[in-house]
């Protein structure tokens, strides 16, 4: 009898938090007004620098995978968008495309750049890759080997900053 009891308190405390959350959760979605004033957190953005960082390497991978690096990009414009993608690793390599309205597209940055992956902690680095559009776009990154790969979101250059956690 006490089990059944206590087992009904924490069902109830349980249904109470759900509710409380579901209630927080109306008043934020439902009542615009509220946080208007507020900046909306985004990662939308016209500038974007992605770094690929070399992903775990056995023997069998080193004989049989040189793997990929890929970079998507999305939209959710009305319009087209001009997508410019370099690296300071490749001075003459510029790759220019247009995303339609709403669209979407993944560029194999390796079949290009086959070297793009930083492999050093220990000094500077210009692999980095540079994306670039004409208007607001979102960008994300994957990093391809054998057993393992590793995928990103990349944060638009208005994010940058200088105070930084490392963990």
């Amino acid at each position: 009898y006490h089990l059944n009891i206590l087992t009904m308190k924490i069902r109830s405390r349980i249904a109470l938090r759900f509710l409380v959350a579901i209630a927080a959760f109306s008043i934020v979605s439902f009542a615009p007004h509220a946080v208007k004033s507020q900046t909306i957190p985004t990662n939308a953005g016209t500038n974007f620098q992605l770094c690929f960082e070399q992903n775990f390497d056995t023997i069998l991978n080193l004989a049989t995978d040189s793997g990929y690096c890929e970079i998507d990009i999305a939209t959710l414009d009305a319009a087209s968008t001009t997508i410019t993608i370099t690296s300071r690793h490749y001075p003459s390599f510029r790759k220019t495309f247009i995303l339609g309205p709403r669209g979407a597209e993944t560029y194999r940055i390796t079949d290009s750049c086959p070297d793009i992956r930083i492999i050093s902690s220990e000094r500077a680095d210009d692999r980095v890759v540079s994306v670039s559009a004409t208007s607001p776009i979102i960008c994300y990154g994957m990093n391809h080997k054998f057993e393992t790969s590793d995928d990103f979101l990349a944060l638009p250059d208005s994010y940058a900053g200088t105070d930084y956690r490392i963990m």
